[in-house]
C-alpha cells in the first residue's frame, strides 16, 4: 500500500513550470515558509514515475481545504487505498459517536 515515503510531489509555478519531484518533507517545510500561493497545483506520483497529460493535479487551496491547513499534503482521499479509508471513516464515526455522548451528558445537565 502507498504511504508519504513512496510518493513523490511534484507542483506547477506560477509560470506553470512542473518542478519536482520532491518528498512531502521538504514541500512541507517550503509550505510553512509561505513559499507556495494557493493557485500552485500540486501532483502526488509513485516513486521514479513523472506526470503525464491526464495527471490530476490539486491546488493548494483544494489541499488545504481537503486536508486541513496543518498537513495540506497528507494523502489525498483520492489516493489512499480502500482499507485504509474504511479504517479511517470507522475511525472518524467513533469519534463523532463519543462527542455526541459527551454533548447528550451536557444537555440533560442543562436540562435539569
Amino acid at each position: 500500500s502507498e504511504n508519504l515515503s513512496t510518493l513523490s510531489i511534484f507542483f506547477k509555478d506560477n509560470q506553470n513550470e512542473l518542478k519536482g519531484p520532491f518528498t512531502e518533507r521538504k514541500v512541507q517545510e517550503w509550505y510553512r515558509k509561505k513559499l507556495f500561493e494557493g493557485s500552485f497545483a500540486f501532483c502526488f506520483m509513485k516513486h521514479g514515475e513523472k506526470p503525464q497529460g491526464g495527471t490530476l493535479f490539486h491546488t493548494l487551496d483544494e489541499l488545504c481545504s481537503r486536508n486541513g491547513i496543518g498537513s495540506p499534503f497528507s494523502l489525498p482521499s483520492d489516493v489512499v487505498p480502500p482499507e485504509k479509508k474504511r479504517a479511517q471513516a470507522v475511525k472518524r464515526v467513533h469519534c463523532i459517536e463519543e462527542e455526541m455522548r459527551s454533548l447528550r451528558v451536557k444537555c440533560d445537565e442543562v436540562m435539569r
